[in-house]
């Protein structure tokens, strides 16, 4: 695999840093362009290939441009026609960016959905993202299905909770993932939700630090979404057609949560050839 991240901007004094970030991003593109080329074993992967490195950057310029943690809101990482980053078809990744200095409160319907969690990601600039904290359904608390959370770096105390859960966030708290596993779309209802700030600031322009430091973890998250099977199992690549079990803390953190079992695999078929994947229950019927 070719990736060699040569970024050679002009650097003075009078550029602004957005110029140098944005250059950035365009060579972070064409060094993963290059990578694509190197490693497509024919047209058809090339065309993928490629259409994969459109996607995560669409991904990532909602990630990271167009995201606002003082007016968060949440969109769904994978749709139907967007699958990177090792989505599971019968899941659902939500994502809000959000800020430790800040307070929000998310409230939703739980469904009926088997499974829903939250993950609190900490990690902001280039630290590396962490899991900073975490409320699984089984600790969810519902009144006729409603549930209400408050995300804060202090407790706010009940009056100001106002019967919602507490979920403490650290001061470089970035956002908040919602996992949702659905067992039978036709028959489950989806859980719903929204997410607000408690004490935004005063609308105002954007900085060229800021507009910079967007587009910096713009690339550097279009990296790593687009190489994934490289860092996360890459033993996979020369075993295709079967699928591994791992846990949580095999994967990462922040890419994972702690009640959840993973079971990965890659594929290689002919053009005559399709994978069939059979799971046998273990639970008696």
């Amino acid at each position: 695999m070719r990736l060699c991240l040569t970024v050679e901007a002009e650097r003075n004094e009078d550029t602004p840093a957005v110029i140098e970030s944005w250059r950035f991003v365009q060579q972070m593109l064409a060094d993963l362009t290059a990578t694509v080329i190197d490693d497509a074993a024919d047209d058809r992967e090339l065309r993928e290939g490629l259409r994969m490195l459109a996607k995560v950057t669409a991904l990532c310029t909602e990630l990271s441009v167009e995201a606002d943690p003082q007016r968060p809101h949440f969109f769904d990482m994978c749709t139907d026609t967007r699958m990177v980053g090792g989505p599971n078809p019968d899941g659902r990744y939500l994502l809000a960016m959000i800020r430790g200095d800040h307070c929000y409160r998310i409230t939703g319907q739980r469904g009926t959905t088997t499974y829903l969690g939250f993950q609190v990601l900490a990690g902001t600039g280039l630290t590396p993202r962490r899991m900073a904290g975490y409320l699984s359904d089984t600790a969810l608390q519902c009144t006729q299905g409603s549930f209400a959370l408050v995300l804060a770096a202090t407790d706010p105390g009940a009056d100001a909770l106002g019967g919602a859960q507490w979920i403490p966030i650290p001061e470089d708290a970035s956002a908040v993932v919602v996992r949702e596993y659905i067992a039978d779309a036709a028959a489950e209802t989806p859980a719903s939700m929204t997410v607000q700030c408690l004490d935004p600031p005063p609308l105002r322009p954007v900085t060229d630090t800021e507009a910079a430091a967007a587009f910096t973890a713009m690339a550097w998250t279009i990296v790593k979404l687009a190489t994934l099977h490289r860092t996360i199992k890459p033993e996979l690549l020369t075993q295709p057609n079967s699928l591994v079990t791992a846990a949580a803390a095999e994967l990462g953190g922040a890419d994972t949560t702690p009640d959840n079992l993973y079971m990965l695999g890659s594929f290689a078929l002919d053009t005559d050839e399709s994978l069939l994947l059979q799971f046998l229950s273990l639970i008696p019927l």
